[in-house]
């Protein structure tokens, strides 16, 4: 179905199934993938172009080398991806509705990223640029934000968000009230709300 070096313009994959396969080289523009069985394959060097990738399961998936530019993801699972491992040269992503439990975006440039409704459980975003990010109701239990730049970003409607404000670049970031409240108790502060 898909060969190392093709390249693939404004098509859909429907249900394929790449499921531990490696694939290099290979070139998507306009592509989407839908219902894909993609859980521990490889795309090695591959690029993707305003791409869609729609209740796939892309569990472990590697993205080694590959620039990913204008690429979304709707109800998908990525559990343990290493997004960090992908090309960082006009990195452009998008998340909505999808698992994201372990998975590591460390050093990323993820300016104006949305992630909406997702579940981030145990997220790896430390040294990650964030400026002006979207969180809205996503739940980052666990995730890991240290000496991330969150500029203008924007968790409101997040659930368990927490940051050390002292590690991490702040400025114009929105958050709720119970966010504040988490925030000031690792600085030491005491809110009586009563």
């Amino acid at each position: 179905m898909m060969r190392d070096g093709e390249s693939h313009y404004e098509r859909e994959f429907l249900r394929c199934d790449l499921s531990g396969e490696p694939l290099r080289g290979a070139e998507f523009e306009g592509v989407v993938f839908r219902d894909g069985q993609l859980a521990g394959a490889k795309f090695l060097g591959c690029h993707f172009t305003t791409c869609r990738f729609v209740d796939c399961d892309l569990n472990a998936l590697d993205l080694t080398g590959s620039t990913l530019n204008g690429v979304q993801f709707e109800r998908c699972r990525l559990l343990g991806v290493d997004f960090s491992a992908a090309n960082p040269v006009l990195l452009d992503l998008g998340f909505r509705d999808c698992l994201l439990d372990y998975s590591d975006f460390q050093r990323l440039v993820l300016r104006g990223t949305q992630f909406i409704d997702c579940r981030m459980r145990e997220v790896e975003l430390s040294h990650t640029k964030l400026d002006r990010a979207v969180f809205s109701g996503s739940d980052l239990e666990g995730a890991v934000l240290g000496r991330a730049v969150l500029s203008q970003t924007d968790f409101r409607g997040a659930q368990n968000v927490s940051f050390d404000p002292l590690t991490v670049k702040l400025g114009r970031t929105r958050i709720d009230l119970e966010t504040l409240l988490a925030v000031g108790e690792r600085l030491g502060l005491k809110t009586d709300l009563s």
